[in-house]
């Protein structure tokens, strides 16, 4: 009887050790809320028990970052938490997102030029014309899919519109240039 109790404790004990550092710095119900939508996500399969957590554009995992310290976000400063798809994570974050990627927007950090551009609309990646270069060679999006990770050195964005001149004479929004490995 006394193992089985040391036992289920010890689940208790891993359990609520491993949640805990999806806690936010709230001190009310809030504190919990990440753990919730996190435990949420997990129940439609859109993630598993260890995913990144990125936090306007920094990464904190699991095993790394969140082993020692957590979160320091409470709940008023989340403008917004998005789901990656699983491919879309692993393509940007390696196989540290096999558990998943919640991505989380605060309104913590106001860009200046976000304030300025404020009354444009955004448009979407998908929305947007990109020019895809691998090195000096125009490629598709799907071209640009197809490729290995492992295999890419660099990548560069380029959204200045003087900029872009340089590498097309059309109208762009973008151009991405991807270096693989020699």
């Amino acid at each position: 009887m006394k193992k089985i109790f040391v036992i289920i404790l010890s689940i208790i004990m891993f359990g609520s050790c491993s949640s805990k550092r999806y806690l936010l710095t709230d001190s009310n119900k809030d504190k919990s809320f990440l753990v919730n939508k996190l435990k949420e996500e997990k129940s439609k399969g859109l993630i598993s028990k260890k995913p990144i957590i990125v936090v306007d554009g920094v990464p904190y995992r699991f095993d790394y970052e969140l082993k020692d310290s957590s979160l320091d976000i409470s709940k008023s400063e989340i403008k917004k938490i998005e789901i990656l798809e699983r491919e879309i994570g692993i393509r940007i974050y390696g196989d540290f997102a096999k558990d998943g990627v919640v991505v989380i927007t605060t309104n913590k950090q106001v860009d200046q030029s976000e304030r300025k551009s404020e009354d444009k609309p955004k448009k979407s990646l998908e929305e947007s014309k990109v020019l895809y270069l691998l090195g000096d060679k125009i490629i598709t999006k799907k071209d640009l899919d197809s490729l290995d990770p492992d295999d890419i050195e660099s990548i560069e964005v380029i959204k200045n519109k003087e900029a872009i001149k340089k590498y097309t004479s059309e109208d762009y929004d973008g151009v991405i240039i991807i270096n693989l490995k020699k």
